[in-house]
């Protein structure tokens, strides 16, 4: 790979440095074909390459009943009788971290939570407690 300049300050790996600069400013004039070509050429740890999104409806069981359930929004997180509500997320590769506070009965509380996603299953842990794997649960069903 060779580096080729853009145009501004910066280069790009291009595979045997064959795009020339007609066709990288054809390039940077569709933003979703710099997102691709950025995550091709090996930043994939770059949020704009992130992985499947964890947003959604998660269980420690099948049923996916309520009691079971977890629900992950992008900047909460919650359960039946839990809560943790954030501050800042950071998004690496399959990894998500959020800080912010937590509770349930028991009064808020700082926490950092980080959630994993592997082989399909989430991988969670709140201060370093670890729970899981979860299962996505199915759209719509409730399971």
């Amino acid at each position: 790979m060779s580096p080729v300049k853009l145009g501004f300050e910066g280069y790009a790996l291009i595979d045997g440095g064959a795009m020339n600069q007609v066709e990288i400013n054809t390039l940077l004039r569709r933003p979703f074909a710099v997102i691709a070509s950025v995550c091709f050429i090996g930043l994939a740890a770059s949020p704009l390459c992130a992985g499947e999104s964890i947003v959604g409806a998660w269980s420690t069981t099948k049923a996916c009943k309520e009691i079971d359930r977890m629900d992950v929004e992008p900047m909460s997180v919650g359960g039946e009788d839990w809560y943790c509500t954030f501050q800042s997320v950071v998004r690496k590769g399959d990894t998500v971290t959020w800080r912010g506070k937590c509770g349930n009965p028991e009064p808020d509380h700082d926490a950092v939570v980080i959630a994993r996603l592997s082989g399909g299953k989430l991988h969670m842990s709140e201060n370093g407690v670890h729970w899981g794997p979860l299962r996505r649960c199915k759209p719509g069903t409730g399971r």
